[in-house]
Parts: structure tokens; sequence; C-alpha cells
């Protein structure tokens, strides 16, 4: 009697299944850089920096993005576009992230302060990869201690490229480091330091 084997396969997970899983993974992460951005929001605006009108440095992509919100209002996103071609801005990740917080959140001038999450969540995520060995709530451990240094609270209530193009560089270093070093990764990690502004041309 012959006794024939099957192989049964186990489907794969699809790509939404498992952004899912990494999102239910991350949900403390999301959580922590939620509650601390307002924190420092809340603080900044009674005591702190943005007690005091806008500096120069912020004002300057303020105006920017309400400019170019303007022209996407008025002219649509082939104005934005052209714009940003034939006038490009100081720094294209400033301006864009202002001219979306205006986009969702209205014109108050704390709202491109909460886009700053996006740097906040960024931080999380190059611990997240530098403490990946560790379990998960050691890693939340040690992201809520990086909050505690004081740089981390300056990428909320300042608005300027400086700390997001630094974050990128880190990155990229790490991304170097952590494998063994051929072409793809030189590649890899030259473009994933990026130049955030004119002035910010940090590369690995």
């Amino acid at each position: 009697m012959l006794m024939e084997s099957f192989t049964v396969s186990t489907p794969r997970p699809s790509r939404l299944a498992i952004s899912l899983e990494v999102a239910r993974r991350q949900w403390a992460c999301v959580l922590i850089s939620a509650l601390f951005t307002a924190a420092v929001i809340q603080y900044s605006l009674v005591h702190g920096r943005l007690a005091a009108p806008p500096h120069f440095d912020d004002v300057s992509y303020f105006d920017d993005a309400l400019e170019r919100l303007r022209d996407l209002y008025r002219m649509g996103l082939p104005a934005v576009a052209s714009g940003l071609i034939h006038n490009p801005p100081h720094s294209l990740f400033s301006t864009a992230l202002a001219m979306l917080a205006y986009l969702l959140l209205g014109t108050g001038e704390w709202a491109p302060y909460a886009a700053n999450i996006v740097i906040i969540l960024g931080l999380a995520g190059v611990v997240s990869a530098i403490a990946r060995g560790l379990p998960r709530w050691q890693r939340l451990m040690l992201f809520v201690f990086v909050l505690t240094v004081p740089i981390s609270s300056r990428a909320v209530f300042e608005f300027r490229p400086d700390i997001a193009s630094a974050l990128c560089a880190a990155a990229g270093a790490m991304l170097l480091m952590s494998r063994p070093l051929d072409r793809a990764t030189h590649f890899a990690g030259m473009h994933t330091s990026l130049p955030l502004s004119p002035r910010e041309r940090v590369g690995v």
C-alpha cells in the first residue's frame, strides 16, 4: 500500500494583517509620544517658549506654509507643486509639516508644534530598533528615559529641521553599524540621512 504524503501550505499573512499586528505592538509608543507632545506643548504655553510669540526661525516656516496653503485653496495642488519647484522652501520638511498641521488642525499657533509628534515617533522607532532584542516593557522604559533628555522636549517646542535631520543621521549610522557593510547597505545608509534643509547637509 502506497502512502502519499501531502504538504499543507500555511497561507502567508497579508500586508494589511502584518501592518495591523505591527500597529498593535506599537500602540504604547504612539500613546506615550502623544502624551509627551501634549504635555510639552501645554507646559510651554504657560511657562515656556510658547508663552511668547514664535521666534524668527519658526515664523519663517509658518509664513511659508501659510502662503503655500493659500495657493492650495485658491489654485489647487498644481500651483503648490509649481511653487516648490520654482521657489523651493528653506526646509521642505518643516514647510510641509507646518502646512499639513494647518490643513488638519487649523491655523492656531500651536498646530505646527503638535505636528512635531512625527519627530517623537521617529525617535521611538530608532529606540525600538536599537533595543529590538529586549522585551517590550524594557523598550518602553528605555523610550521613556530617552524622553527625559532635554533635546526631546526641544524637538516639540522648537520648529526647525535640525533635530529631525540629526535623527535621520543617527538612523543611517545605526543602519550601517547593524549589518555587514556592503554596497547595498552603504547606499541605504547614505539615503537614510536626509538633507532636510540647505543648511542641514547631513549624510552618512
